[in-house]
């Protein structure tokens, strides 16, 4: 039998890039949903109720060590941070372990979000 040889055309490549591109763009949807859901819900809660409604030993560690501002920065440049891990590992043509940045990341900041709203609640 046989072998044949796959010949891809321009207009394929141009459909995988673009497939590339789409997957690439749903993942830093991702990721900077989740981590904004956690990051509006954790305003809302230390406005209701202060800090220490937090259930994250790490969080109220950071708050009391750099102070609420710093910690409100950090919280904000996880995201780009977490974007460009992502972006580097889909390069490196390793897209398991660009999913599993963006799986992890969207999972921790939506039960971050979701922690927040039940103390909130």
């Amino acid at each position: 039998m046989a072998t044949r040889r796959l010949v891809l055309t321009d207009q394929d490549l141009l459909l995988e890039r673009r497939r590339i591109a789409n997957i690439a763009i749903a993942g830093l949807f991702a990721i900077g949903l989740g981590q904004s859901a956690d990051l509006v819900s954790f305003i809302h809660m230390i406005t209701a109720g202060g800090l220490g409604t937090e259930a994250n030993p790490i969080v109220i560690q950071l708050a009391g060590s750099v102070g609420l501002p710093i910690l409100l920065l950090l919280k904000i440049a996880l995201v780009p941070f977490l974007a460009l891990i992502f972006v580097v590992l889909a390069r490196m043509q390793s897209s398991r372990l660009a999913a599993s940045v963006v799986t992890i990341a969207t999972m921790a900041g939506l039960f971050g979000a979701l922690t927040n709203v039940l103390t909130i609640a």
